[in-house]
């Protein structure tokens, strides 16, 4: 009579269950239970040529806070990363900040309001930075004037340092560098005068 042998369906892909009909011959049916991976965000599918596939969804890692970046790492899963540069609100002197649980939040940063200018006192606000105008003595840069003082928010230059020796055979002149007194001779034949109205 007949001899038969049976058909070996198994097709080596972990993920399907091999089974054979007599009708139509081996069946692979795909069970996607079988490729969880045990990451979260995945979206977990078995093929039937293939095998296991996943498939990163983003849209699962959403945290809610619109300044971190929500991504699906197939090997650690979700990632929420911050993004401080989405965070600008606009104010030159605030730091913007990204909170990982709260979202974006500004610092006041009155260092960033320091304008150089002796004769004024800069804050930050909220909607930017605030001057107000000093009074009283400040330095205007030239080493050459003593006794500047702030007048409208600038700095006036005071009195100009005397380098004069009495002396009419030098010429003297402050020095911009240091504020020091320079003395050099007049050269040989140079006009003066030794204040003797009989002389000439």
């Amino acid at each position: 009579g007949c001899s038969t042998t049976a058909l070996a369906c198994d097709d080596s892909i972990a993920c399907t269950l091999d089974s054979c009909d007599p009708l139509i011959g081996c069946i692979h049916t795909p069970i996607a239970e079988a490729c969880d991976d045990g990451i979260s965000c995945t979206l977990d599918a078995c093929l039937a040529l293939s095998g296991c596939v996943y498939e990163p969804q983003g849209a699962l890692c959403d945290d809610g806070v619109s300044c971190t970046q929500d991504t699906c790492s197939l090997i650690v899963g979700c990632q929420n990363l911050e993004e401080s540069a989405t965070c600008d609100d606009g104010v030159d002197c605030t730091l913007d900040v990204c909170d990982l649980t709260k979202g974006c939040f500004s610092v006041l940063d009155d260092a960033a309001c320091q304008d150089d200018n002796p004769c004024t006192a800069g804050v930050c606000l909220a909607e930017g930075c605030k001057f107000t105008l000093l009074e009283g003595p400040c330095e205007d840069g030239n080493l050459c004037t003593a006794d500047d003082v702030c007048v409208a928010g600038v700095c006036e230059p005071g009195t100009p340092v005397d380098c004069e020796d009495g002396d009419l055979c030098t010429k003297d002149q402050c020095s911009a560098l240091d504020g020091s007194c320079l003395t050099s001779a007049q050269p040989e034949g140079t006009a003066c005068e030794d204040g003797s109205l009989c002389t000439e």
